[in-house]
């Protein structure tokens, strides 16, 4: 059911209306970085990696966008997964936040 949930979220950041040309610099990476969390989430939850990446595939028709979200699918699913919950909830907010602030930098 976690998995669900998980994948759920994941295909909610996908889908969020995008209204890039009105977004700010701060918005974006905040965007950008709920995203890092939800796909983090998604691999600590077990999640299979190519779930995951059909998922960005399917929302993602922009092949510089996909890329670039296959690139951060990636980076989360080289991280590794951890068995107790806080564990995983740290994982996933230390991966959201250094993604914030490379996004920011």
């Amino acid at each position: 059911m976690r998995k669900l949930i998980c994948v759920a979220a994941l295909v909610a950041a996908l889908t969020a209306p995008a209204t890039v040309a009105a977004e700010t610099a701060q918005e974006r990476c905040s965007s950008l970085a709920s995203l890092a969390h939800s796909i983090m989430a998604s691999h600590q939850e077990g999640v299979a990696l190519s779930v995951t990446l059909a998922i960005i595939e399917r929302n993602n028709p922009e092949p510089e966008i996909r890329a670039a979200y296959e690139e951060l699918v990636l980076m989360a699913y080289g991280e590794p997964r951890y068995q107790t919950e806080a564990a995983q909830a740290r994982s996933a907010a230390d991966f959201r936040d250094t993604i914030h602030v490379w996004c920011l930098s």
